[in-house]
């Protein structure tokens, strides 16, 4: 598979990065759409060739309009069960296990001896950054042929929404190593949810041939289009596994929490963990309990 061959080589790094991202991204993102019977099966060849697996085994269909059907399939039903343990902090997207670990006061590991700041990743949000710090965080990596669609993580009500335009690097162990604080160049999403016993940010992250990134909540798609930031206050309750939106290709997912926790087994570098696995166990406190019993009021569309 040439995609494993030199994702994380530096060929890799100077074969996905050196060129216009943008305008590169723009035209994928128009050809994506294209319903040509040709055009889809040229995208699949070359998709497959550097891929290998389209990983249509799990897919709810198997025929699809055009290849950005393909990248937004549904599972089938029952694929991806939701732990309910009511401590169990879920995955929230099919991903690989980047990084994890504390947040040294206001400091994220990227890869070994590379890191990025609160600060700059939550784009001066003063508010957030003093939230987090110290806290927790989880970094997963969606691969090109991975189910694309993202979820709610715990139960929670989504307060804030950033939108946060910015670079199309690609994303992978070559670029991680040779960017230096990349999590916060590249465009994304930041929601900011609470419930009675702590706060997190699940935040995805956009790469290069990612059209947008499309939130469930809102009635428009976030691309690489947008020049400034944008922040929704929202009062949107949504439950632990509930889909929160999708990208429109692979990219990766950052978790922020305000506790330390305490990590599953499968919590391994480079282990691939799906939707609905436990992550990690939240301490326990005296809400927690009832937490999954509250009637919601108001859910996610």
């Amino acid at each position: 598979m040439i995609f494993n061959a030199v994702e994380n080589s530096s060929l890799g790094f100077y074969l996905t990065n050196f060129f216009p991202r943008k305008m590169l991204t723009g035209l994928f993102g128009k050809l994506s759409h294209s319903e040509n019977k040709l055009v889809i099966k040229l995208l699949f060849f070359f998709f497959k060739l550097f891929s290998g697996s389209l990983n249509l085994h799990e897919s709810k269909k198997q025929d699809f309009r055009s290849f950005h059907d393909y990248f937004i399939r549904e599972l089938k039903p029952g694929l991806r069960p939701i732990d309910s343990d009511k401590l169990a902090f879920v995955s929230p997207c099919d991903g690989i296990v980047g990084a994890f670990g504390k947040i040294e006061e206001n400091v994220l590991m990227q890869v070994k001896q590379e890191s990025y700041k609160l600060e700059d990743f939550l784009c001066g949000d003063s508010e957030l950054i003093q939230t987090f710090r110290n806290g927790t965080f989880l970094t997963l990596r969606i691969k090109p042929n991975f189910y694309h669609r993202f979820h709610m993580a715990y139960d929670a009500t989504i307060k804030k929404v950033g939108l946060i335009p910015g670079e199309l690097w690609n994303i992978n162990q070559a670029t991680l190593k040779k960017v230096k604080s990349l999590f916060t160049k590249n465009e994304r999403a930041i929601l900011f949810a609470q419930n009675e016993d702590f706060n997190m940010a699940i935040i995805p992250v956009g790469t290069v041939l990612v059209g947008s990134i499309k939130l469930n909540m809102l009635d428009y798609s976030f691309n690489h289009k947008y020049k400034d930031p944008i922040y929704l206050h929202t009062d949107c309750q949504a439950k632990k596994g509930e889909e929160l939106g999708m990208f429109h290709y692979g990219s990766t997912v950052v978790i922020l929490l305000d506790k330390q926790v305490t990590f599953a087994e499968n919590m391994q570098l480079a282990n691939f963990v799906k939707v609905g696995e436990k992550l990690l166990t939240l301490p326990a406190s005296k809400n927690t309990k009832n937490l999954s019993e509250k009637s919601v009021s108001k859910t996610m569309s």
